[in-house]
């Protein structure tokens, strides 16, 4: 069932019975302990875990009817319009109350560049720039004048895998 939710999940079986343990590779479990467990092989195996772990894959945001994680990979682009974040993805556009100045810095290091005050363009998804518009993920997004140079720049050293 937690494949289902999240297929990345990081699963680590505890238990007396080491032949259930087994059955933890049937849903590519990460590790298995099994019982009594130790306090420094549990240390070592948690500790494998955490680094598996990306938070910096994901952000959390929060919508009219809970928290909602986007995975930055599907994310395309976010607008701001009227005090609302817009996040739109490969699959659904996500609203929450919020403003630009809230996410640039924290998106820019993850590999976002701004186009215009309300448009931050994930560069993965960059397909095309012609003249003052940029096509990222089949859709067309206007480049405001004062963010072109420092967006080609942004785009040129994402490019040559400096960001």
């Amino acid at each position: 069932r937690l494949r289902k939710v999240d297929s990345n999940v990081c699963l680590i079986f505890i238990t007396s019975l080491a032949q259930y343990a087994i059955r933890g590779y049937e849903v590519e479990a990460l590790d298995f302990i099994v019982k009594p467990v130790a306090y420094d092989l549990f240390k070592i195996r948690l500790e494998k875990a955490i680094s598996r772990i990306r938070t910096a894959d994901y952000y959390t945001i929060k919508t009219a009817n809970g928290l909602r994680k986007i995975r930055l990979s599907d994310l395309i682009y976010i607008e701001s319009n009227k005090h609302y974040l817009y996040f739109h993805t490969t699959t659904e556009t996500s609203r929450m109350r919020g403003t630009m100045r809230d996410l640039e810095g924290a998106f820019e290091q993850k590999g976002f560049a701004l186009i215009s005050g309300s448009l931050l363009v994930n560069l993965s998804y960059v397909e095309e720039i012609e003249g003052n518009s940029v096509t990222a993920g089949g859709e067309m997004l206007a480049v405001a004048r004062a963010y072109k140079t420092k967006f080609r720049e942004r785009l040129t050293e994402y490019m040559g895998g400096m960001i």
